[in-house]
């Protein structure tokens, strides 16, 4: 099984980006903890940015929303890890789940 590293998106920005390359490159599975009252929009942000192209490039211009998050994201999809976005009922934040590939 492998280890799962849970992170905040209210990190400082040079510190979430560390801790987040140093979960990858242990090989660890990221759960990414976002706040806030605009988290409603990140679910289908993360689905543009997974499908590219001009979806994706219109994605760019909500990121002054989630300039960590977005970052993060887009650095997930040159890696080949996949994300999934969570909802968390009666809440009001958001959880992405970062897994590595699965044989």
């Amino acid at each position: 099984m492998a280890e799962t590293i849970v992170l905040r998106a209210s990190l400082p920005a040079a510190e979430l980006a560390a801790r987040f390359l140093d979960a990858i490159a242990r090989g660890a599975d990221v759960d990414l903890v976002v706040e806030g009252r605009r988290t409603r929009l990140l679910p289908r942000v993360a689905r543009h940015i997974a499908e590219g192209g001009r979806a994706g490039a219109a994605v760019l211009a909500l990121t002054p929303l989630f300039p960590k998050v977005v970052a993060i994201l887009l650095q997930c999809r040159r890696l080949g890890r996949t994300c999934t976005v969570r909802r968390v009922a009666g809440a009001r934040e958001v959880v992405v789940e970062i897994r590595g590939a699965r044989s």
